[in-house]
């Protein structure tokens, strides 16, 4: 029961390990990946002006001190 235990604990081992990896990478990996970069800041940069008033209003909320407490 140990040795099957060891042997699939080996193969996973050496399956999600691997010791080389024969992989290229294409010269436009690094353009493509500037690309999705920047992509990301105009997305999140759009999304807070899209929901400013709400954010605000959210935080003034949660920072203010209630009267009468």
């Amino acid at each position: 029961m140990l040795t099957i235990k060891l042997v699939i604990i080996s193969f996973l081992t050496y399956s999600i390990f691997p010791t080389e990896a024969h992989a290229y990478l294409d010269p436009g990996t690094g353009g493509f990946l500037f690309q999705t970069f920047i992509a990301s800041l105009i997305g999140v940069a759009f999304t807070v002006k899209l929901f400013w008033k709400k954010i605000i209003t959210g935080l003034k909320g949660l920072f203010s001190r209630k009267k009468g407490a």
